[in-house]
């Protein structure tokens, strides 16, 4: 079944957060491989001071694999789900803010590829591409015209915001890629009325969850587990942990199997 896109963006996202694109776009390019992110936000103040949302743009570039046949035909194909699942209609959450998209990949280091992603989203713009040989590999979108008339929180424009917020987000995977020695960047700028502030995140940075010695006890299954949270008030709930645990330690443990195992066990230095 063919979904209409202005109505899937309404039934499935009317509510969702200005957050979910940074996140939606984040995980899509660490999906395609990327290794570098960059989130630009451009826009100007009016004389209230005031954000000018018909003149917001943000661009979210990553130096992924790209959108080539396969995945394109994949991306082109979101739409047609069972109407109980959501799943594979994430990006659709761009167009519950912006009426345009503009979306340029470049593949195998030899193709590039642009088509537009909007409500009149037409699978065969994308079909053509043109060759532009040892380019490298990445996908850009710029998303313009804005829908609404204000943001809820200004802070979602925000670098510092949103490096905490797409910290607390990612926090599982950036970490397991620390783990496996791999380095991503996300470069994160507003230019509003042509003041520029950066805020940037790398898995080098990442800070440690566990220590060695917490992670040896608890994949040995020893008899205590220690936990060291930033403080007993900012402390997680055993769930929380189960999956933070299942997400970076042991991916083939099964969250109940961690939340036992570290149940009654939870000490904090």
């Amino acid at each position: 079944m063919e979904v209409n896109i202005k109505k899937a963006v309404k039934m499935f996202f009317s509510k969702s957060s200005f957050e979910m694109i940074y996140f939606e776009a984040i995980a899509n390019a660490l999906d395609a491989k990327a290794t570098q992110i960059d989130i630009v936000i451009q826009g100007s103040r009016d004389k209230n001071k005031q954000i000018e949302m018909q003149n917001l743009v943000l661009q979210i570039q990553d130096n992924g694999i790209g959108i080539d046949g396969v995945r394109y035909e994949k991306f082109s194909k979101l739409f047609n789900v069972e109407e109980q699942s959501h799943k594979g209609l994430g990006r659709l959450v761009y167009l519950c803010y912006f009426n345009k998209v503009k979306v340029e990949t470049v593949f195998g280091n030899v193709n590039k590829r642009d088509f537009i992603f909007s409500d009149d989203f037409d699978k065969k713009q994308g079909n053509k591409t043109i060759a532009c040989p040892y380019q490298p590999n990445g996908t850009t979108f710029t998303m313009t015209d804005f829908v609404m008339e204000k943001l809820h929180k200004t802070e979602y424009i925000s670098p510092t915001y949103l490096k905490n917020s797409i910290l607390e987000y990612f926090y599982p995977r950036l970490y397991k890629e620390k783990t496996q020695h791999n380095n991503i960047t996300i470069n994160i700028t507003s230019i509003i009325d042509g003041i520029k502030v950066i805020e940037k995140i790398a898995t080098e940075d990442i800070p440690n969850l566990f220590t060695d010695e917490q992670l040896s006890a608890l994949i040995g299954r020893e008899a205590h587990f220690v936990f060291v949270s930033k403080g007993r008030n900012n402390t997680m709930h055993f769930r929380e942990i189960g999956k933070y645990i299942d997400s970076i330690v042991y991916d083939n443990f099964d969250e109940n199997d961690i939340y036992r195992l570290i149940t009654g066990r939870f000490i904090e230095k």
